[in-house]
Order: structure tokens, then sequence, then C-alpha cells
């Protein structure tokens, strides 16, 4: 009796286990996608896509894939490569009409994972829901004001009169300006 309650023990957990296996091997070998849209101007948004492919391993090779292809509401919008070269990632970016809604981009695993194809999952997907804003503010164009600036006018200069004082002779700079000559100490 004991062996059969046992036996009847680990027939239950086989199916639990078996789903737990299946689980663990759904979560590997995949493409993750992240998305963002900003404004740019009036009526169009720049939509910025990061592909990355799945980093649970320490072994790179099962992170190659050479074919993620990736759609924007359905529509293939570009398509890139996981590769060592590129540290397993590449990004997309769209411009699309502002509308104030929600898309799906979906970023797929066309070729099988690995440098031959041989770990499998090709089809592997992941979405990503990307919110797209309403209309951009429009941008304004700021006009500085005008700043006017005086100049001086123009002075020409004419030979400065000369005067003798006391056997020095003093150049005066400027008529108007009145010069002090002091004699000179002899000693």
């Amino acid at each position: 009796m004991k062996r059969s309650k046992i036996l009847a023990g680990a027939l239950a957990l086989l199916p639990a286990a078996g789903l737990l296996a299946v689980t663990q091997i759904a979560d590997a070998h995949h493409p993750e996608i992240a998305g963002r849209a900003v404004c740019v101007v009036d009526s169009t948004a720049r939509v910025t896509l990061d592909v990355v492919s799945w980093a649970e391993t320490n072994e790179a090779p099962r992170r190659v894939n050479r074919n993620i292809t990736v759609t924007w509401d359905g529509k293939v919008v570009g398509s890139g490569q996981f590769t060592a070269q590129n540290n397993y990632a590449f990004t997309l970016t769209l411009t699309v009409p502002t509308d104030d809604k929600a898309h799906v981009a979906v970023a797929t695993a066309t070729d099988a994972f690995g440098p031959n194809g041989e770990y499998g999952f090709q089809g592997e997907f992941r979405t990503v829901n990307v919110d797209v804003p309403g209309p951009c503010p429009t941008p304004t164009t700021t006009v500085a004001p005008t700043t006017t600036v005086a100049v001086a006018p123009t002075t020409t200069t004419t030979a400065v009169p000369e005067t003798q004082v006391l056997g020095e002779t003093v150049t005066r700079p400027d008529v108007a300006v009145p010069v002090e000559v002091l004699p000179r100490f002899a000693g």
C-alpha cells in the first residue's frame, strides 16, 4: 500500500514537472522588444524600437540569430541580427503620424537561434504596445528684437599746434584743453 501511494504521488507530480520544463524552454531563445514615441513636429512622431536577444544564458552563441523581423501594426518595418559585434541588439527608428493611439510592435525570430541555427526556436516572438502622442505642438519661431547701436562720428586729426615754454616744446593734444607747463628744475 505504501508503494502505491508513493507511485501515485510521483505520477501526480509528473505533469507539474513537465509544465515547469515547458515553461523554462518557452522563456529561452526569443527576441525582446521595447518601444517609445516622442513628438517631432505638428503631425509626426519618432518611434524608437530597441530589440535585444534573450539574456538568460552565459552561452553567447545561444543568443545569436541572423534574422529578426520587426513589424508595426502587422506591417514589416525592418529587420536585424543578434551578433557579438552588435552586442546581440539593434535599434529601429520610425517616423509615424501622431494619432494619440497605442500601436503594436512585434519582434520575431525569423531564423533559428545559434550561429548555424542549431538551437531552434524559429518563430519565437515578443510584442510591445507603443503609445503614439496626439498632435504635437507646432514649434514657434522667436525673432530676437533688433538693437540699434549708435556709432560715434569719426574725428579727423589735423596738425596739433605747438607752443614753446621756457625752451621746451609742448604739443597740445587739443586746443580746447589747457596745458600747464611747470618750470624745469635745474639742479
